[in-house]
């Protein structure tokens, strides 16, 4: 017993330090922007799996951000989601002129076949927030699509087309630029499949999303 517990304090160790590497803690500070995340792994043993976030500042000065997921669990998931992860941001950091979501994720698909020939089935947004202009633009790798929701209107699923990350190095022509323009109090939320598949009922998963996102905006707007 006490060998099998020191082994799984050192696997611990491990999952500790991956998780340290893999998730981002700090955001960039952006005036009029606010930023939030909980990331709550179904393996609750290993605190470890395929999901990923990240926000971070463009050569240009605008905001990026990304979510995605790996298909798979536990270490190996975890692995190719830091590889999938730093694609998209070494892809972002090199179109420097104009790190715009359909490139990057084209770039970042071509970076993840170059780890591993046998790339994982990856899906991902990508968008960039330019603030002078108080624009978003995103693209979808075959994610779910965002949520929008502005005070005193029902949430909004926001268009999405796309193809996953990780199956052919030359991705078909599917995936779409799509933009619009933010204003005070909304709120956008991006998620992974977890959150509305865990009771094996996607559409009331989503419908409770909505509603969560909702009642999120509506409790900021002053009476």
């Amino acid at each position: 017993i006490e060998g099998l517990r020191l082994e799984l304090a050192a696997k611990q160790a491990t999952v500790d330090a991956l998780m340290k590497g893999f998730l981002t803690i700090d955001f960039p500070t952006v005036e009029g922007l606010v930023f939030d995340v909980l990331y709550e792994p179904a393996a609750t043993i290993e605190q470890l799996g395929g999901d990923w976030y990240d926000i971070f500042t463009l050569p240009d000065g605008r905001v990026a951000f990304t979510l995605g997921d790996v298909c798979g669990r536990g270490l190996a998931a975890a692995v190719k989601m830091g590889q999938a992860k730093q694609a998209i941001k070494v892809a972002a950091s090199l179109q420097i002129n104009d790190p715009m979501p359909l490139a990057v994720l084209t770039q970042a698909n071509k970076v993840i076949f170059l780890h591993d020939r046998y790339a994982e089935f990856t899906t991902a947004i990508y968008g960039v927030i330019d603030t002078a202009h108080r624009k978003v633009t995103y693209a979808s790798a075959g994610h779910h699509p965002p949520i929008l929701v502005m005070p005193g209107e029902p949430p909004r699923i926001m268009p999405n087309h796309g193809f996953p990350l990780g199956v052919e190095i030359d991705m078909p022509d599917l995936i779409r630029e799509h933009e619009f323009i933010y204003e005070s109090g909304m709120l956008l939320v991006l998620y992974t499949d977890g959150l509305i598949e865990f009771s094996h009922d996607t559409d009331a998963g989503e419908a409770r999303l909505l509603e969560a996102a909702s009642a999120a905006v509506e409790a900021r707007v002053p009476n």
